[in-house]
């Protein structure tokens, strides 16, 4: 990195050139047992805007910026070891991204997880409202830079004074750079130093010409008043938006706008209920039979209870299985595949609990509360069992005349546990901006602690092999297909590269999932969840099988 030396620093900068070193200990088939050891860039910046963009280590600005042209992502290292860990950042004009000229910058940017809205100068005047997330991917670190949301911003300001503008700045800030609002009308507020005290000052004219402000917390919900102006200011929450309602005192809120429209509005609370549904069931048998109408399992649920409720603007559904079972029907295995693990005497609560209660919002997917709960449970599988129902499930893809049937050597799972996953792009790519969000107040998902037993009998290894030399036999045309789906399907538990130990009620214990205020796509969703559980099956899977493991004595292996 090439900088020029700062005039008054006898030393001059000192780069810092910094490397993301993971190690993974649960090898896959092509890694057999070993370690690997991954390299990526320790910092890189991904610009998702339409323009171009320059980011710089504070202080450093004019000496070098790293230029970002539109929809790119470039690596970033600090440009002097010494100096403050923050970014700053600006917008520029597209081809003069590396060009380093004076002008407004940013407030610091912290490489610490999580997102928040940016207020970015530019070189053009003016400025941009930008949204920064940061996300740590392994030991590496993505910082993302794209447009904050107009229909969903993380926080609005609603004039709704019959006259006269308004105007509203950060704590600290200076007074030339401040939000104007003009009346009857909401503007998107970004934080010009997002690190600092999220406090606003509101400045309104007052009866007599003069001017009152007032000092309003964005992180407490409530109401104030500036006395001398007569002018009520309210802090409130609609969904993922911070709203700033300023307006005279007295006045009644305005009513929402048209579907899709974000005018600041509060949805009203209410506890009257439009219509209420209850649910109850002694009893629920579900049979999976094979090609040969032979019964395989039997999932038995009992004691269903459930309840739906319709209220005034929001509806809750919440479901109790009081017990679930699956019954294994073939003549090998135990008996019981998955059954509740009874620790002590008297009444039990459900097994399985599920309550969810989401606002209604016509322009948002709105969760105020999602949580799911299953108590103890042991799980015991039989390798013949397991063969059996995977060739079910490959005889239902192979019948299905509606889509093509799919190679599932590119399913994640499967690549998951063949270790083949591609991480070193992972975290890069940021969701579509038109992909629908969904916002959830509160997501619990409770703690499980499940016992496994497997059995082993080598049936998953003998037809691996037969199929691999048949392939072999027939050429390399059998290696795509509904060949290759078929021996994927059948064959992959063999991606564990391990001779299949027998275990006897070896404890997986995952850990308790509690989020607040997530706002993100459906796939991302899915993506926290599956890293949240991910790390963990894998490292106590390991642990179980690993060589020399003596944390578990009830383990042996074949």
């Amino acid at each position: 990195v090439e900088l020029a030396l700062p005039v008054g620093n006898v030393f001059g900068p000192r780069p810092l050139i910094e490397l993301a070193v993971s190690l993974d200990r649960a090898g896959g088939a092509r890694r057999g047992r070993g370690t690997s050891v991954t390299l990526q860039p320790r910092v890189v910046v991904v610009n998702t805007t339409d323009c171009a963009l320059q980011v710089a280590q504070i202080d450093l600005e004019k000496y070098y910026a790293l230029g970002l042209p539109p929809k790119s992502r470039r690596v970033f290292h600090w440009g002097d070891v010494s100096g403050k860990r923050f970014i700053r950042v600006r917008a520029c004009k597209q081809g003069g991204e590396d060009d380093v000229v004076l002008g407004e910058w940013s407030g610091g940017v912290m490489l610490e997880a999580g997102a928040f809205p940016l207020r970015v100068p530019s070189v053009e005047g003016g400025h941009l409202n930008m949204k920064v997330c940061v996300r740590v991917v392994g030991a590496a670190t993505r910082l993302f830079i794209s447009e904050e949301s107009q229909l969903h911003p993380s926080y609005l300001v609603r004039n709704e004074m019959p006259q006269g503008s308004v105007r509203v700045q950060q704590l600290g800030c200076a007074m030339d750079g401040a939000l104007v609002v003009a009346a009857g009308r909401g503007e998107v507020l970004c934080w010009e130093k997002p690190h600092e005290e999220h406090t606003l000052v509101v400045h309104v004219q007052g009866p007599e010409g003069g001017e009152a402000s007032l000092e309003v917390e964005m992180g407490t919900l409530g109401v104030s008043e500036i006395v001398a102006a007569g002018v009520q200011v309210t802090v409130s929450a609609r969904g993922p938006t911070r709203l700033l309602r300023i307006a005279l005192a007295g006045a009644e809120e305005e009513e929402q706008g048209e579907e899709g429209e974000l005018d600041g509005s509060v949805p009203r609370g209410g506890t009257l209920v439009r219509m209420a549904l209850s649910l109850n069931l002694g009893g629920l048998g579900v049979s999976l039979l094979d090609g040969a109408v032979e019964e395989l399992l039997y999932l038995s649920l009992s004691g269903i209870r459930g309840q739906y409720t319709l209220g005034l603007d929001d509806v809750s559904w919440e479901v109790k299985v009081g017990k679930l079972q699956i019954d294994n029907q073939t003549d090998v295995g135990a008996p019981v595949v998955l059954h509740r693990v009874v620790r002590s005497e008297g009444p039990a609560p459900a097994m399985l609990h599920v309550s969810v209660l989401r606002q209604i919002d016509p322009s948002l997917s709105w969760f105020r509360y999602l949580a799911v709960s299953l108590q103890e449970v042991r799980l015991a599988i039989h390798e013949t069992m397991l063969v059996r129902c995977a060739g079910v499930v490959q005889s239902i893809v192979n019948a299905s005349s509606l889509i093509e049937a799919p190679d599932l050597k590119d399913a994640k799972l499967l690549q998951w546990l063949k270790g083949k996953s591609d991480e070193g792009d992972a975290g890069f790519e940021p969701p579509p901006p038109s992909e629908p969000r969904v916002y959830i107040e509160a997501l619990h998902l409770h703690p499980l602690l499940l016992h496994v037993a497997f059995t082993p009998t080598g049936e998953i290894a003998d037809r691996y092999s037969q199929r691999h030399a048949a392939q072999q036999a027939m050429g390399a045309k059998q290696g795509s297909g509904g060949g290759a789906t078929a021996a994927n399907l059948v064959s992959f538990v063999r991606g564990l590269n391990m001779s299949f130990p027998s275990v006897e009620g070896t404890p997986l214990s995952l850990n308790a999932l509690i989020l607040h205020r997530l706002f993100a796509t459906h796939p991302e969703v899915r993506a926290c969840l599956w890293a949240h559980y991910k790390q963990q099956i894998k490292r106590q899977l390991y642990t179980a099988w690993a060589p020399g493991s003596s944390s578990l004595p009830a383990l042996s292996r074949v």
